[in-house]
């Protein structure tokens, strides 16, 4: 009989004699064992980075989200403050930055179809902002948002039709866009009516 690990444990000699010097020698038994538990500790230490790496894209993401819709809203914000008749697009002139001009980002977006064509002049009392169909503007977290806007006329009947006729509403939509990739990040639609 011999002790092994302080478990007393026969050794028949019909072990074969690797299993019997192993036995014999338990000096090695404390640095496996040691190997083992910082491998465990790793694994959990490496997975619990992974969750905070996970959490703090989350959260940049939702946070470039709440500040894309607060952009957003607040484009809105100026129609709602304006006349039926106000709420027009200028065309870009020659003179605007480049980042105003009608490009192919701009052109390419579903929104774009039967678009209403734009006018050459702002209307006067508009803020110059309702006009721009492209804007570049800083949000609340320091980053650059590319709002491009677009109008469109349709008409918008009740129910039942034939009792009450449809009325020209025009559907104003601003898509938020990452300036740096032009990828759409939140797009807001609005009806207006006179």
């Amino acid at each position: 009989m011999s002790v092994a690990a302080g478990i007393f444990v026969d050794r028949p000699h019909s072990r074969p004699a690797v299993l019997r010097r192993l036995f014999a020698e338990t000096g090695g038994f404390g640095l496996v064992e040691l190997l083992i538990a910082l491998l465990i500790l790793n694994i959990g230490i490496f997975a619990t980075l992974a969750a905070f790496n996970s959490g703090i894209v989350t959260l940049r993401r939702a946070s470039r989200i709440s500040t894309a819709s607060s952009i957003a809203e607040r484009q809105m914000e100026l129609y709602r403050a304006l006349s039926y008749n106000a709420i027009v697009l200028r065309q870009p002139q020659a003179g605007d930055p480049a980042q105003e001009q009608l490009d192919a980002t701009y052109k390419s977006d579903t929104q774009w179809a039967g678009s209403m064509a734009m006018v050459s002049a702002c209307p006067t009392g508009n803020p110059p902002e309702a006009c721009k169909p492209v804007q570049v503007v800083s949000g609340a977290d320091g980053r650059q948002y590319r709002t491009d806007t677009y109008i469109h006329k349709g008409v918008q009947t009740s129910t039942p039709a034939s009792t009450y006729p449809g009325r020209e509403v025009k559907i104003v939509a601003v898509v938020v866009r990452d300036s740096g990739t032009n990828a759409v990040i939140v797009r807001n639609e609005s009806t207006f009516a006179q």
